[in-house]
């Protein structure tokens, strides 16, 4: 009966996509490591905002732009209704910080004031 049951989870586990899954299962789970940022566009501000890496859905993505977008208005000032917001995620926490090193990086070499925040969903 074991046996039975051993080759029904791997007949299983091989029809969803393997034991590890794949990316797409992956950004599709609350077990996704994501952050967001979101850029001022309006007149001289010059302001990126960056959040924390945190776990989520990324399927979600447009949700956690709204609630960051809310929450940056509240806490830094309106932006004037004037912003573009990102949402990006990672394959494991590691290569989500990664990415998001490479992103500020990139702001602020292009001259933006990048303003760190620890929002987290």
């Amino acid at each position: 009966m074991k046996k039975k049951l051993l080759a029904w989870a791997v007949t299983a586990s091989l029809l969803t996509g393997g034991i590890a899954g794949t990316a797409a299962e992956a950004m599709q789970s609350d077990e996704t490591p994501m952050f967001c940022s979101i850029r001022a566009m309006g007149g001289q501000n010059r302001n990126y905002f960056v959040s924390d890496v945190f776990w989520g859905d990324y399927g979600n993505n447009l949700q956690y732009k709204n609630r960051f977008a809310g929450w940056v208005n509240a806490n830094y000032g309106s932006m004037g209704g004037q912003y573009a917001s990102y949402c990006w995620y990672g394959d494991d926490e590691d290569a989500a910080y990664s990415k998001r090193d490479r992103v500020i990086h990139e702001e602020r070499s292009s001259g933006n004031n990048v303003i760190m925040t620890n929002w987290g969903a």
